[in-house]
């Protein structure tokens, strides 16, 4: 990586330009694309599908729909919207849901959540969200055909066609997975056989379940209740005095006390029941890193994929802002010891050429973000910051995505405790270049270079140069003084649809140089599809 005294890490990204604000405005127009309608890949395994693996193309209120799929290019940023059909355009407010999201090795996307509590808003109000959708992944390539797959799926207004159990309060108001302490917690369900038996669990959360797995009851006991004629089981009391804590509700069928076909453990893959602490203002502090499995490690090698996971103990304000566009974004900042109220999130590239932060969706009912792969695994001869580099570092989901620290409503792994830690020797100067959405700039697209020493010490009062290297569009200010954070900020605009550009961050610290750069292209509305899945 040295040559003389002249430092070059490269850091070169694919910025995926979202109408939901990463980069344009939301209202961009209808625009052809521009390969050929024979130069495109079709999915082989594909399906939306409900949180036991089964692939629908029909969802109903109070149901989450999860996204799996392959032949994706492989370690790629990666664009999914759910939109309504017959929307005007592909304006934010025309969006159900925007994510941004990263391949695996593979290039699959799996289990991913794209939409919870279907149908109801933070609050289990009924909100009126039937009708026809589709979901657009979208890849972009300077170089390679782009892949732009479409699944169309229906939204009924009516409780689901399948046995189900939902969390409700006594007035049997639908309440997502998310209950207050000390409110009581009650369910009720439906399409159960008709007069059959069933004993209500709550129990510890597990990822999964497999058949013969024992229930053990933590409420005090399991309640017995009896389904209707019609299968119906009436709002039932399952516990009067919950503990903080993260379960899952189970309706058990007979044979009883064991998992076995038949039985209903809410979505299988996510926590049923997030029992929480009421709203604060101080950090809310909870486990986040994780592996693939959804076990939450403290130490990572620069070569593993690091997952995120989230069942925070306390209510986070500010959920209401999650709707109508139900995404915020997660970064794995350097860690610090003291997060202040306004810090600026840094996000760091990672494989995939994520030089934005990842967009995800939360549930607004309780701020629960399911398993999603943050950073990915890397190869040997990865440079970095692809292969992170050594040292402690924090991650953050940014609930209210306004990309700054805010106590009692982001999630925080890390504060007096390091989120997790990359073992090694840290170089001198970490050199970070990333974008930021532009709701609040009126389509000049806010990029931020940060200087740090190895111990993220910021380096303040270096100058940072900005030039666009490559393509259409422009910046300014061209020169910047970072700040206390050791951060300097410009204002990129004029990029293009379906064109791209070059973006170039330039600092010299104790004589060495080093170049940063962001690759941008325009998005698109695309009206040429290639390729339509449909769910069976």
């Amino acid at each position: 990586m040295h040559q003389g005294k002249r430092l070059y890490p490269w850091i070169s990204a694919v910025l995926l330009v979202l109408t939901a604000g990463l980069l344009i405005t939301c209202g961009v127009k209808q625009t052809e694309d521009p390969l050929s309608a024979g130069n495109f890949k079709i999915s082989e395994s594909s399906s939306l599908h409900d949180g036991n693996g089964a692939a629908r193309s029909e969802y109903y209120y109070g149901e989450s729909m999860f996204l799996s799929l392959d032949n994706l290019y492989p370690e790629w940023q990666t664009l999914v919207r759910v939109r309504k059909n017959g929307a005007r355009d592909c304006s934010c407010a025309e969006c159900v849901n925007t994510l941004l999201v990263v391949t695996d090795r593979l290039g699959r996307i799996d289990n991913l959540e794209i939409w919870y509590n279907i149908g109801y808003d933070q609050d289990g109000n009924p909100l009126d969200e039937a009708g026809d959708y589709t979901v657009q992944i979208l890849q972009t390539s300077q170089n390679n055909p782009w892949i732009n797959f479409k699944i169309q799926f229906k939204v009924i207004a009516s409780p689901p066609v399948a046995p189900f159990l939902f969390v409700t309060n006594a007035a049997g108001t639908y309440q997502g997975n998310g209950v207050v302490a000390p409110d009581k917690v009650f369910v009720k369900g439906g399409h159960f056989g008709a007069n059959a038996e069933v004993h209500l669990f709550v129990a510890q959360n597990r990822m999964a379940y497999a058949p013969g797995d024992l229930y053990s009851d933590v409420s005090g006991g399991f309640e017995t209740a009896t389904a209707s004629a019609a299968g119906e089981l009436a709002v039932t009391e399952v516990w009067s005095a919950p503990v903080v804590g993260v379960y899952d509700v189970i309706a058990d069928v007979a044979p009883f006390g064991q998992y076995n076909t038949g039985d209903v453990v809410g979505e299988p893959s996510l926590a049923t029941l997030i029992v929480q602490n009421p709203v604060g203002g101080a950090d809310i502090i909870t486990d986040i890193a994780c592996d693939a499995y959804g076990n939450y490690k403290n130490t990572f090698t620069d070569m593993e994929a690091v997952y995120g996971l989230a069942n925070p103990l306390v209510r986070p304000a500010e959920l209401a802002s999650l709707l109508p566009l139900c995404h915020s974004n997660v970064v794995v900042s350097p860690h610090k010891a003291i997060w202040a109220k306004d810090d600026p999130l840094i996000h760091i590239e990672t494989v995939g050429s994520m030089h934005s932060p990842l967009e995800v969706v939360l549930d607004p009912s309780s701020g629960s973000m399911g398993l999603t792969m943050v950073r990915g695994e890397c190869r040997p001869g990865y440079r970095q910051p692809l292969r992170l580099w050594p040292g402690d570092y924090d991650m953050i989901v940014d609930v209210n995505n306004n990309n700054m620290y805010d106590p009692g409503v982001d999630l925080l792994d890390g504060g007096t405790q390091v989120g997790f830690t990359i073992a090694g020797t840290p170089p001198p100067v970490k050199f970070i270049f990333f974008a930021l959405p532009d709701f609040e700039a009126m389509g000049k697209t806010p990029m931020r270079a940060v200087v740090l020493k190895s111990d993220h010490t910021p380096v303040v009062g270096a100058t940072v140069s900005f030039n666009v290297g490559k393509g259409p569009g422009e910046v300014d200010p061209k020169s910047v003084v970072t700040d206390a954070h050791g951060m300097a900020e410009t204002l990129f605009w004029g990029a293009e649809e379906a064109k791209w550009s070059i973006v170039r961050a330039i600092v010299m610290v104790d004589g060495v140089q080093y170049v940063a750069r962001i690759s941008v292209w325009g998005d698109m509305c695309s009206t040429h599809n290639q390729g339509v899945v449909i769910a069976q």
